[in-house]
């Protein structure tokens, strides 16, 4: 059985919460010798990843209207278009990777923070307002 949209919605809005604070309570505890540290994720710093972090949540409410629209076309549409992404996938991770290793040397500790709370409030207010 389905969940009812607002309780998805009412879940969303928590997840978001939840995360911001995450984030904040990470990005207080970390030096910028930590930042700087390699993370979990092979290959990558801590700071790269925060930033990473940072730029999904920018995409997440650029990239919202488009999804909505989207999910008002045809589903083969959607099967087309990620087949069109799949495809451009060589190209992306390398541009990816490289604008998350210049975001974490440009954009650090107060900025980076800053970032996150004006895009973390613009996704909250996105999800609290969503139509079902």
């Amino acid at each position: 059985m389905a969940m009812p949209a607002r309780a998805t919605q009412e879940a969303l809005v928590a997840d978001l919460r939840a995360a911001h604070a995450s984030f904040r309570a990470r990005m207080r505890t970390l030096t910028p010798a930590d930042r700087r540290a390699a993370s979990g994720n092979r290959g990558w710093t801590n700071g790269e990843v925060l930033f990473h972090i940072v730029l999904a949540f920018q995409l997440v409410v650029i990239l919202a209207p488009m999804v909505s629209a989207w999910g008002r076309l045809p589903r083969w549409t959607s099967r087309v278009f990620a087949a069109s992404l799949d495809l451009g996938t060589p190209l992306f991770n390398p541009i990816n990777a490289f604008a998350a290793r210049a975001g974490a040397r440009l954009i650090t500790g107060a900025s980076l923070s800053r970032m996150f709370d004006r895009s973390s409030a613009r996704s909250l207010r996105r999800a609290s307002s969503a139509d079902d």
